[in-house]
C-alpha cells in the first residue's frame, strides 16, 4: 500500500512537471525592416494603374506574450492602388521576423488581383499559398503564424493586411513514457531509501 501511495505521488508530481513545461509562455517582439519584408513581383496591368506594399509603421513596436492556445492580431503591412484606371496582377512574399523569439521567422507567398478608378474606388484580392505556418522553438513549443486573405473593394486606394500569431505548448509525453518516468522516480527513492535502512 505504501509503494502505491509513493508511486501514485511521483506519477502525480511527473505529470505536474510535464504541465508546467507546456504552459510557459512565449514572449514575441516582432522586426521591422530590414528582418521583416514585403516585396511584389510578376506584376501585370493593364490600363493605367500600379500597385505597392509597405511595411506598418508599427510592427517594429508589437511586443506581446501568449499562454497556450491565446492568439494576437496586428497590422503587418499596406496594399495601396494607384492611377486612373486598370486592373492587375501580382505575386506576393512576405517575410515576418521575430527579435525575441529570437531568430524566428515565417516567409509566406500568394498572389493577388486589383482594379482601381481614379484611386476613388478600388478593390482586389490576395489568396496565401502557404499560410498557416508552424514555428518550432528549442524547447519544443511552438507557434503558428497566419497572414490574413482577402476579398475587398469600396472607397479608398489602401488594404491593411494583418497577421495572427497563435501560441501551442510543448507536446505532451505519450501515457507509456510517463509510466517508464514515474516508475523510474519509484525505483530511485526506494534505492535510496534501502541505503539509508543499511546505514542506520
Amino acid at each position: 500500500m505504501k509503494k502505491l501511495r509513493v508511486f501514485l505521488f511521483a506519477s502525480a508530481l511527473v505529470f505536474t512537471l510535464v504541465a508546467t513545461a507546456g504552459a510557459i509562455p512565449i514572449n514575441f517582439d516582432v522586426a521591422g525592416a530590414p528582418n521583416s519584408s514585403v516585396a511584389l513581383s510578376n506584376i501585370s496591368t493593364y490600363g493605367w494603374t500600379g500597385i505597392e506594399a509597405t511595411l506598418s509603421d508599427n510592427l517594429d513596436s508589437e511586443v506581446f506574450s501568449l499562454d497556450y492556445g491565446e492568439s494576437h492580431t496586428f497590422d503587418f503591412f499596406d496594399i495601396t492602388v494607384g492611377g486612373l484606371l486598370g486592373r492587375g496582377t501580382a505575386d506576393i512574399e512576405a517575410t515576418l521576423a521575430f527579435e525575441q523569439p529570437a531568430g524566428s521567422e515565417i516567409t509566406g507567398t500568394g498572389n493577388g488581383n486589383w482594379f482601381t478608378f481614379c484611386g476613388i474606388i478600388s478593390g482586389g484580392s490576395l489568396t496565401w499559398t502557404d499560410m498557416p505556418q508552424t514555428l518550432f522553438l528549442a524547447d519544443n513549443r511552438y507557434f503558428d503564424v497566419d497572414f490574413e486573405d482577402i476579398a475587398t473593394g469600396g472607397l479608398g486606394n489602401t488594404t491593411t493586411i494583418s497577421a495572427t500569431v497563435t501560441a501551442g505548448a510543448a507536446p505532451v509525453p505519450e501515457p507509456a513514457t510517463i509510466l517508464l518516468m514515474g516508475t523510474g522516480l519509484l525505483g530511485m527513492m526506494g534505492y535510496g531509501r534501502k541505503r539509508l535502512n543499511k546505514k542506520a
